[in-house]
């Protein structure tokens, strides 16, 4: 059943960097703990009525908690209103590091052995039925994750990490979107976009440059 199992983030497409298709432990894992800790903060909107601040209704959001060694993060996509959403504002009650707004034109753009990402590579992610990059809550969470270690100058070890993101919807009685299939209060997948963003930022190989020029032409000339 849809959300019924635990879902690994990062190593469903191919990486644009490398070409490759990254293993499970090159990818960042959920589980009980990463999926109970963001069912408490939609329990706290839900069940505590905190889905209003300052008058205003959370809004329909993908969710998203990464827990690792140093900090808990917590984001959601869409628009931040400073940070100031219920979302967000439960998530700092409970002592979590919020995230920024990500995108291609953003600064800090970096994958987890800090090395810098092209805005162009970056943009390059978006597919249809995707959100723009950064625009989601996965990479927001592990943009800051990546940005406090490189400052921390700690290594980051990524079978360490664990992370969830859930779809909420102010009616859950609605039905999906056209072209959507998440439910409220279960585990989300990756959309097209960040199922290709995600194994960017995680990304520990070398580019492959192959498929930028002729590689039987190559070979001739040392023949």
């Amino acid at each position: 059943m849809y959300g019924s199992q635990y879902v690994s983030y990062g190593t469903s497409k191919n990486c644009p960097r490398c070409a490759r298709v990254h293993l499970p432990r090159e990818g960042i894992e959920e589980t009980s703990a990463s999926r109970f800790k963001l069912l408490q903060l939609m329990g706290e909107l839900v069940y505590a009525r905190k889905h209003q601040y300052a008058g205003v209704d959370q809004a329909d959001r993908m969710f998203g908690v990464l827990i690792t060694p140093a900090a808990i993060y917590a984001a959601h996509s869409g628009q931040l209103h400073n940070g100031f959403t219920p979302f967000l504002i439960a998530a700092r009650g409970r002592g979590y590091t919020t995230c920024d707004e990500r995108g291609p034109n953003f600064p800090g753009l970096l994958d987890v052995r800090f090395r810098p990402i092209t805005p162009d590579l970056y943009k390059g992610t978006k597919r249809g039925g995707g959100y723009p990059p950064g625009a989601c809550a996965a990479p927001r969470l592990i943009q800051q994750a990546i940005l406090d270690h490189q400052r921390r100058n700690q290594r980051i070890d990524l079978t360490r990490w664990a992370m969830s993101e859930v779809m909420y919807k102010s009616d859950p009685t609605r039905s999906p979107a056209s072209g959507q299939d998440w439910v409220h209060g279960l585990t989300a997948h990756s959309c097209e976009t960040c199922a290709r963003l995600v194994p960017l930022l995680l990304c520990t190989h070398e580019a492959d440059w192959t498929h930028d020029f002729d590689t039987t032409a190559f070979t001739r000339m040392f023949k």
